[in-house]
């Protein structure tokens, strides 16, 4: 890299003697704006400075790998969020999640790729049943969903009460059947997991 020179041009320089000069200080000056560094390279090592922040072009997918490298690279999380990911021989794998819905019902991406899904189902749990569309469909597998029934505020949670859940080829939702001895459920939570 060639170093920046201030004071160019001098007053008692001829135009050919400074533009080499100006032509290199551009040239540096537009290398050093393509690296995210915190202060400028005032060295032959474009490593000096501190990174501030690193730029990744937008959802670039595994860029491949050359022998004995790993990569970071930013991925999609399945619903063009960018996430960043890392790439080396054994596979690529997101190394962030993605930040959490707020809302009762919502999902987020855990470190690995893997989505985690919830949210609530109001309903008597009397012999009734239904189908539950996931907030975000799965891209490739639902592993699992498990529910928990909910007591009506005040009730006694001395009942029992049954939640069959069908989900087994499913991505973008579930089948559920409740069954329960009392009339204090006011519904049940679910979560479900997959990749």
């Amino acid at each position: 890299m060639v170093l920046y020179t201030s004071n160019v041009p001098q007053p008692n320089q001829t135009v050919a003697a400074s533009q080499p000069i100006i032509n290199a200080n551009f040239n540096y000056l537009q290398t050093w704006a393509q690296v995210d560094h915190y202060s400028s390279g005032d060295s032959t090592d474009t490593k000096n400075g501190y990174h501030q922040w690193v730029t990744f072009s937008d959802f670039t997918g595994a860029p491949g790998l050359g022998a004995g490298r790993g990569v970071l690279y930013a991925d999609r999380d399945g619903s063009s969020n960018p996430i960043l990911a890392y790439q080396n021989s054994l596979g690529s794998f997101a190394l962030t999640g993605r930040n959490p819905s707020v809302a009762a019902s919502g999902y987020t991406c855990l470190p690995g790729g893997v989505y985690l899904q919830w949210g609530f189902v109001t309903t008597s749990l009397n012999g009734t049943s239904g189908t539950q569309t996931f907030p975000f469909t799965f891209p490739n597998n639902c592993f699992f969903v498990t529910t928990t029934a909910c007591f009506a505020s005040g009730a006694t949670p001395s009942s029992r009460a049954t939640i069959s859940v069908q989900h087994a080829t499913a991505k973008a939702s579930f089948n559920w059947r409740a069954l329960s001895d009392s009339s204090n459920y006011k519904g049940f939570y679910w979560s479900a997991i997959g990749n």
